[in-house]
């Protein structure tokens, strides 16, 4: 994995400044571009760099996302407390930029709907009106797909982290019933039971060991549960968004399609035109072959008629 949690920790200001949405060119969304023109002057170049930025933002969490996976995937293989420890550690850092980062751009997507109701007050029915809104549905839809793929990524790795849990518990007592593996899974007493089956003995360290593991395991399972709570409710913030532009979507789609379509078979008539010229060139050749053939068999027989007269 990347070593990302120190770039993080940069690009965080070690956690004290708020979350901003940045474009390539490292560009405030907030504060805007102070190169830009005016809004006034340019209304839809403003718009547009908006819209750049949150893309931008969008795509940022997404390998931020494929990093998390990362860390999960090394978390559950870690062969020491320690490496545990780091990969957790990289974790929560990468999840405090991604939860960051959508609060950032759902904040930013009121701001551009906000921005699309007055702008078609003074320009209703207006193609720039129609365009934010199409970008404002497009990126809607690009968001919500984008933290839709995080819930299931972290609903996978919370099922993985059960699993690993309920192995550990089974290697201390393995005759435990469905009940005490429950338990330990869900933390309900899971830690009492457990320190019961570690005895002095020859398996004292190795049950001591497992015993840690479970209650980190724990505390991963609790931070995945939190955070799919709070990206159910991000999806309540943004189901009326959605909703709202659901419609729109839907005719963008088929706009699309049909121009697609279109395109298709304007390049389908395009080649059937183009075979139609070369076969009419190609008679027209043969046309004139024929008459240059034919007027050089006349002016032959009028000289061979000449002398006999």
């Amino acid at each position: 994995m990347r070593d990302r949690l120190s770039e993080l920790k940069k690009a965080s200001g070690a956690g004290d400044k708020p979350p901003q949405i940045q474009s390539s060119a490292n560009v405030d969304v907030e504060k805007g571009n102070p190169d830009a023109p005016p809004a006034a002057a340019n209304p839809m170049k403003g718009f547009f760099d908006e819209v750049s930025n949150v893309r931008g933002a969008i795509n940022t969490i997404k390998r931020l996302i494929q990093d998390v996976e990362e860390a999960h995937g090394k978390a559950l293989t870690a062969v020491s407390e320690e490496q545990g420890a780091g990969h957790a550690q990289a974790i929560d850092a990468l999840m405090d930029q991604i939860n960051m980062q959508s609060g950032a751009i759902r904040k930013k997507l009121k701001d551009i709907e906000a921005g699309n109701k007055a702008f078609e007050k003074d320009h209703a029915g207006s193609s720039d009106s129609r365009i934010r809104m199409s970008q404002h549905a497009v990126l809607m839809k690009k968001f919500t797909d984008v933290m839709t793929e995080f819930s299931d990524m972290q609903t996978k790795y919370k099922g993985k982290y059960k699993q690993r849990l309920q192995k550990q518990f089974l290697i201390v007592k393995p005759d435990a019933s469905p009940e005490e593996v429950e338990k330990v899974v869900s933390g309900e007493g899971g830690a009492s039971i457990f320190a019961q089956q570690i005895m002095p003995g020859a398996q004292y360290m190795e049950a001591r060991k497992a015993l840690e593991d479970i209650q980190e395991r724990h505390q991963d399972i609790l931070k995945i549960e939190k955070s799919i709570l709070e990206l159910q409710q991000l999806f309540v913030d943004m189901s009326v968004l959605v909703a709202q532009q659901g419609e729109l979507l839907n005719q963008i789609d088929s706009n699309v399609t049909k121009a697609v379509e279109y395109t298709e078979a304007g390049v389908e008539e395009m080649k059937e035109a183009v075979k139609i010229q070369k076969k009419s060139r190609k008679r027209m050749c043969i046309l004139i072959a024929c008459l240059v053939i034919l007027a050089v068999c006349i002016g032959v027989g009028v000289g061979v008629a000449r002398p006999f007269r």
